[in-house]
């Protein structure tokens, strides 16, 4: 039984009132507006999406406003259960056989089952531009089809998840969020609208998984796991639950989403710079708050499920920050010493220095993966390492890891021990591996920054053995981080 005390059921009330049902032929929502043959019963998820319910016969669907147009290309898509592909926009990486948009009508509608979930966008009216934040889509909405209207409070299901799990708001134990003080905590407000539109996050990897990403609906389609973080971080601080809870009802959608990607087979997500991870802890964030087995056991199948390395099980679940972090092996000193491949690292803003036999056993990082050795570099400014991907933000993931009991669970501890050198080397502390540091180069780490250096070492305490030089293990004042 879930136990919700008094101040947290005034909270929440407003979330699970009753709401009526009603019948429409025309639902629109963030400019999309589908119209249907007849009356259809309709209402609204506890985020705003929209649901309607099949009687028995399916839902048809006659028109969809913006239309799927083919010229100058292919335009304003629809999906049905979204997985592993893209059939919205024609810039890149299209698949035309799943658009479901095409030559809707009134003799060829689109039929609309129980369980399934419609995905439509609007394009963008010029094409994106490479290396810019400008995706090929400028929004997107999500319409659910139910064999029966939910419950007040319900959760709109993962538009991807094939057996649409419904949650709902009584089930959150808002009572182990925590409320944690910080200098400057991220506007409440401004993050809970991050999080108001579908993130369409179904493709497993390369630059297609960021260019589906709507430019309405999502911050930027580069850098956007420090969102991610710094929304569940927020959510830990001494805010009032009542202030906290667009926010956690926006942000809980997105983790559904993320998770029904997940359930619906697609393997995951790829190491990719900047936004190739980022995924995992939402998962286990609302596997926690809603106890969900399901949820929580992500890491039976991905991080050491793989080992690291060898053969990768079929079934295995990849995550981005679990694939750049491994202990360093003979193979990879091997490796980058010329003994054992053709050793090719990325040298775009740093001078490459190969891993030595003195460094085996180092947590460390790498933009390529743990499966590329040919591309390991221990320079610490390699490219990537000194922005967020490998440091503040994985820094922030593990704390809510930390703050909600999930490192078990997170089941890659490697991930961890990296984490807490990347920080120390960051406070000026030597790691004992002797790793050329030279122009290391750290940005504002602002409110993840502060959060670690407040929590990290004063709440859960330093994993000793992390750094090997003895004495650097001090507590953290927070005044001491490196910036540019």
């Amino acid at each position: 039984m879930i136990r919700i005390g008094v101040i947290n059921l005034l909270a929440i009330v407003l979330y699970v009132l009753p709401s009526l049902s009603a019948t429409t032929d025309t639902i629109t929502q963030f400019g999309v507006a589908w119209t249907f043959s007849g009356q259809v019963e309709y209402g609204q998820f506890v985020n705003g999406d929209y649901w309607v319910v099949d009687s028995g016969s399916g839902v048809d669907i006659i028109n969809i406003t913006p239309g799927s147009t083919a010229d100058p290309r292919p335009m304003n898509g629809s999906m049905i259960n979204p997985v592993d592909s893209q059939s919205y926009d024609g810039t890149g990486n299209y698949t035309a056989g799943t658009n479901v948009g095409i030559g809707i009508s009134t003799e060829t509608p689109l039929t609309l089952n129980a369980g399934e979930s419609l995905v439509s966008a609007i394009s963008n009216a010029t094409p994106f531009v490479p290396n810019v934040y400008t995706g090929y889509l400028k929004t997107a909405a999500v319409l659910t089809c139910l064999a029966s209207a939910p419950p007040a409070g319900t959760f709109r299901p993962g538009y991807s998840d094939p057996d649409k799990k419904l949650f709902n708001v009584s089930q959150i134990q808002t009572n182990l969020l925590r409320s944690l003080s910080a200098t400057t905590i991220p506007n409440i407000t401004t993050q809970a609208g991050y999080f108001s539109r579908p993130w369409l996050m179904h493709i497993a990897g390369d630059l297609a998984s960021r260019y589906i990403l709507p430019n309405d609906n999502v911050p930027d389609n580069y850098y956007f796991p420090q969102k991610v973080i710094e929304a569940a971080l927020t959510l830990h601080t001494n805010t009032s639950l009542e202030a906290k809870m667009p926010l956690l009802i926006n942000y809980l959608q997105f983790c559904i989403d993320v998770y029904g990607v997940v359930a619906s087979g697609q393997p995951g997500w790829n190491s990719q710079a900047g936004f190739g991870y980022g995924k995992k802890m939402p998962i286990l964030f609302a596997g926690r708050l809603f106890n969900d087995t399901d949820m929580l056991s992500i890491g039976q199948k991905s991080g050491d499920y793989a080992d690291g390395y060898g053969p990768v099980p079929a079934d295995y679940i990849q995550f981005g920050e679990d694939k750049m972090t491994a202990y360093i092996t003979q193979e990879w000193v091997d490796c980058t010493q010329g003994v054992t491949c053709t050793w090719n690292p990325d040298q775009s803003y740093n001078t490459a220095y190969p891993y030595t036999s003195d460094m085996i056993g180092m947590p460390e990082w790498f933009q390529y993966a743990v499966i590329a050795p040919q591309k390991g570099d221990s320079a610490w400014n390699a490219e990537y390492r000194s922005s967020g991907s490998g440091g503040v933000y994985f820094a922030g993931s593990a704390l809510i890891a930390y703050m909600m009991n999930l490192k078990t669970l997170w089941n890659h501890d490697v991930f961890f021990d990296y984490t807490d050198r990347v920080e120390a080397i960051a406070d000026g502390l030597d790691d004992g591996w002797e790793v050329q540091r030279e122009d290391v180069i750290f940005g504002s780490w602002g409110f993840i920054g502060d959060m670690w250096d407040r929590y990290r070492n004063v709440e859960f305490g330093y994993k000793q053995g992390i750094l090997r030089t003895s004495g650097n293990l001090a507590p953290r004042t927070g005044n001491g981080r490196m910036r540019d």
